[in-house]
């Protein structure tokens, strides 16, 4: 088994990112290259992850100088640049925005598969006719849509969702305002 690597650092946090930087230089790189093709995988490549990162490096310089320092100082020992840095920092905010974008892709090609599917009763747009004509299907009921107020209420939701403004501005922007003033 392989021991966990330990280091202590010393110093102001542009020090403490230095000896970091200089001490895991290779793992850092390895872990940047690793998140890139995590990245790639879902579709964000190398120039957009960068610039991603970019905005959370300004965010994150924005609402805590030391923090900033301090991957200034593991960007100056590792031989990385910052914006790696700032990649490593807010991979995983990086993640489930892509996460995000993926989901909201899924709904959307869900949804437009579903309305070109099979044609809707006219009391729930979401649910099949009880009897299709031409089918010889005369019962009631219908297995699709057992129970009709939660899907019309999950149809609400949905039309809301989709219907709602985008909030301005790239995640990392969003957070920073959100979190302005807190540290």
């Amino acid at each position: 088994m392989t021991a966990i690597a330990h280091l202590t650092t010393e110093g102001d946090a542009h020090a403490c990112g230095l000896a970091h930087g200089r001490r895991f230089a290779r793992e850092i790189a390895d872990n940047v290259a690793t998140y890139l093709r995590r990245f790639a995988a879902s579709g964000l490549d190398r120039d957009a992850a960068f610039a991603e990162a970019k905005r959370w490096r300004t965010a994150i310089a924005g609402h805590n100088g030391a923090y900033a320092e301090e991957m200034r100082g593991i960007a100056e020992g590792s031989g990385a640049s910052e914006d790696a840095v700032a990649l490593l920092n807010a991979r995983y905010e990086l993640a489930f925005t892509l996460f995000g974008q993926e989901a909201k892709q899924g709904q959307k090609e869900l949804l437009n598969s579903a309305s070109t599917a099979a044609p809707r009763s006219a009391s729930c747009p979401r649910r099949p006719p009880i009897a299709t004509p031409g089918s010889g299907r005369t019962g009631i009921g219908s297995k699709a849509c057992m129970d009709a107020a939660s899907c019309c209420a999950r149809g609400e939701r949905e039309r809301r969702a989709s219907s709602a403004s985008p909030r301005p501005g790239s995640p990392a922007e969003r957070w920073a305002s959100t979190n302005a003033g807190s540290a």
